[in-house]
């Protein structure tokens, strides 16, 4: 993404994980990411990003950014985004009421690079893979995924930050097989 005020258009695929133990041994990050207005499609956020620092449970900065975004277009959405001070995302993020947790994983499969989202506190249990890139619209689901959710836009931090999976009614989404989602 960028720095600047011309928009990014970000491209992904986005999927159920049916099959957790994909991530086992793969490295992570923790990720807050507080919204402060999501209508739309539109979205305004504050992202930190950290790592494990060591072995007693720390965590250390290793980035934040304030992230604006446009509805989606099939898997397209337009992104202005830009670094900001860690300390600062911190007080931002304190003062939000919407706000998500989350462990990303870094899982390369089939020579790409795939985010898998384990989101934490109110949307635990949901697992999200994410595959950008410019040459994704023919990558086949992959054999540990559930079922694709590009165009379900419940789905989107966005809108699982003001209305979490553990509000929703029916839990479809936690479906343990493929054949189980409707």
């Amino acid at each position: 993404m960028s720095d600047s005020f011309v928009p990014e258009y970000e491209r992904e695929r986005r999927f159920l994980v049916a099959e957790k133990s994909i991530v086992r041994g793969a490295s992570w990050e923790f990720i807050t990411q507080g919204y402060f207005f999501a209508q739309d499609g539109y979205a305004l956020r504050v992202r930190l990003t950290e790592k494990p620092a060591n072995r007693t449970g720390a965590f250390e900065h290793v980035g934040a950014k304030v992230t604006a975004k446009g509805p989606r277009i099939g898997d397209e959405r337009a992104e202005y985004e830009t670094e900001m001070d860690p300390l600062l995302a911190v007080e931002f993020i304190a003062r939000c009421s919407n706000v998500i947790r989350k462990r990303r994983y870094h899982l390369v499969f089939e020579k790409q690079i795939w985010e898998i989202d384990e989101f934490l506190e109110k949307n635990e249990g949901l697992w999200i893979a994410e595959l950008e890139g410019k040459d994704i619209r023919d990558v086949p689901v992959p054999p540990w995924a559930l079922r694709e959710i590009t165009s379900h836009t419940e789905f989107n931090n966005d809108e699982i930050a003001f209305k979490p999976v553990s509000e929703w009614e029916g839990t479809d989404w936690k479906a343990e097989s493929p054949w189980d989602w409707n």
